[in-house]
This record gives C-alpha cells, structure tokens and sequence, in this order.
C-alpha cells in the first residue's frame, strides 16, 4: 500500500483543511513521505504545520491519508504523510430512487451559486446527480435535498463525470456526514428496497429518465 505513493509524481490529488479543498499537482519528493505540489488555485494564507487529509483516485478506489501541511507560497504547498493510506472502495451498490429534486451549491470565497438538478440514484457513499449546466470546478459543493420530510444539506467531491444529450452526468462521493444524515439514508434505502422486494416497483432505465429530464428542461 505504501508504494503506491511512489508513483503521484506528476498527479493529481485533493487535499482539505479548514473545510477548504484544493486540487494539487505533485512536482517533486523532498523526503521520505514528504513532498512539494502545485495548487491550481491560490490559496491565501500562510499555513504551517496544519493538520488535514490527502485524498486521490486510482481506477475504482478512493485513497487517504493524515497529512501536515506548509504554504510558504500561494500556489506551493508542502504535504507531509503522519498516517497509513486507507483504501476505500464502493461498499455498498446504488439504488435506482427515480428522481428526486436537487439543489447544488457552489461556494467560494466571494461568490455562491445554486445549480438546480435531480438524484438519480444513492448509497450511503455517494450518489449520480444530472444537471442542464457544468458544476463549477475549485469551489466547495453542496447537495441539498429532502427524503422523507427531511432536509440535508451535504458537502461532496466530483467523482467522475460524463454529457448524456444536453445532461451533465456526475457520480459523486458525500463528505463530513453527520450521524442523523447517515441514519436518515441508511432508514430511506432500507424502506426503499423494502418497498421494490414487496410491491415489485417497476425499474426506470436510466435512458428513459435522461429522456424525461430532458423533456421537462425544454418546457421552462
């Protein structure tokens, strides 16, 4: 597993503290679990030593580690690794939940804008989310949404995306979940497979909802 950060010269990778997430290239090693990357956006402050995550993607699996962290410049910062790298793979299989209306916030730190879209599927990880216009890239997100009478308001991480017709496609992984949010999607999958098992509800294939959407989108 340790090996694996031998090879993000030159990659990617996201890396958050203070509830801020910025996207870094990985320049050079300056020692052993210690190297220099390149922030694509500035960031605005002197750090030194602050303690935050290190996440990155290879194929299908999410990894992380504990980091400390300087930015003796606005775009350099210096990741040093204090923790094993976990692995996390997609444990749990989405679950087709027709569509359910969505808000997408996009924060920075001097402009916030609302992306309207639907869910179309969810886990207890994650969810794919369709929207008629690009999510803005380098800026915290937030899905809003309601299940079951209940409202949440969840930060996430662009996972991969994909453009269906005029529809931009996004499977997204959720951040800092609380307890009561990770209960209220746990209850409302459970009735939801519950509900199929027993009353047999019809599947809705992925094309015909792109369709639908689509429809809906060209009345307004």
């Amino acid at each position: 597993m340790e090996d694996i950060i031998k090879n993000l010269i030159g990659k990617k990778i996201k890396v958050r503290f203070d509830n801020e997430e910025y996207e870094v290239v990985v320049k050079e090693f300056l020692d052993k679990d210690k190297f220099l990357a390149v922030s694509e956006r500035p960031i605005f402050r002197a750090v030194r030593e602050k303690k935050g995550d290190v996440f990155f993607q290879i194929e299908e699996s999410l990894y992380t580690f504990e980091a400390l962290l300087w930015v003796p410049f606005h775009d350099r910062i210096i990741i040093q690794k204090i923790s094993d790298i976990t692995e996390d793979k997609r444990i749990s299989e989405r679950v087709e939940i027709g569509e359910i209306s969505v808000e997408i916030i996009e924060r920075s730190f001097i402009d916030r804008n609302v992306v309207s879209g639907v869910m179309v599927d969810l886990n207890e990880t994650g969810a794919q989310i369709w929207t008629k216009q690009p999510l803005k890239q380098n800026v915290k997100l937030i899905l809003s949404f309601k299940i079951r009478g209940k409202d949440l308001e969840i930060p996430f991480e662009i996972r991969n995306s994909t453009i269906k017709g005029f529809t931009y496609c996004y499977g997204i992984r959720f951040l800092e979940m609380s307890e009561d949010e990770k209960k209220i999607i746990k209850k409302f999958l459970r009735e939801l497979k519950g509900e199929s098992e027993t009353s047999k509800i019809e599947n809705i294939r992925v094309e015909d909802l792109l369709k639908d959407f689509d429809r809906k989108k060209k009345k307004f």
